[in-house]
């Protein structure tokens, strides 16, 4: 737990200075390291994605574009694992990773959460993939909107062979 903690955000020192940001980061408290980060500004987006390398992918473009576009801050949650696969300061995004595997599911819902409702209290809005429902409990709670995102492609076609094994499944239902 407190290991993912020492993720939120490793470039807060580039506003902050490094004394000011190591000492956030070295508190076992993820609420606590959130907290500091999020009174930097005033309010911000906030972004939860949890899954692989290429669920988190689609929303870190996302939050790049509404960090670039709409000139907020965003605070983005995901795996610490994800740390090194994104360049986060450079998209403008302050990063916090959880202590959880983004190849199993966590075994306390606790070390994925926590961080994201203490960014939640310090933000307006709050985007989520669908690995991250949680989040959207998180939003009614507290009373933030939230929008749950999905930005994948969706087939155009049926697959090969869904015609037939459809029909001879459901006749009925086919036939209708």
């Amino acid at each position: 737990h407190a290991d993912g903690c020492r993720s939120v955000h490793r470039d807060c020192a580039a506003e902050t200075g490094p004394t000011e940001a190591a000492s956030p980061l070295a508190r076992p408290n993820c609420s606590q390291a959130v907290q500091r980060l999020t009174s930097l500004a005033e309010r911000v987006c906030l972004f939860v994605a949890f899954g692989t390398r290429g669920d988190v992918l689609p929303m870190f473009l996302l939050a790049r574009i509404v960090s670039m576009r709409q000139h907020r801050r965003v605070t983005f949650i995901t795996h610490a694992a994800h740390g090194r696969s994104f360049d986060w300061r450079a998209a403008g995004l302050f990063f916090v990773g959880t202590a959880t595997d983004p190849a199993q599911r966590a075994a306390n819902i606790d070390d994925e959460y926590e961080p994201a409702i203490a960014a939640a209290m310090h933000s307006d809005f709050i985007v989520f993939n669908l690995f991250a429902l949680g989040a959207w409990h998180i939003s009614e709670a507290l009373g933030v909107r939230a929008v749950a995102a999905s930005p994948c492609l969706i087939p155009y076609s049926y697959p090969a062979g869904f015609h037939t094994s459809f029909a001879a499944s459901f006749p009925r239902l086919y036939a209708s």
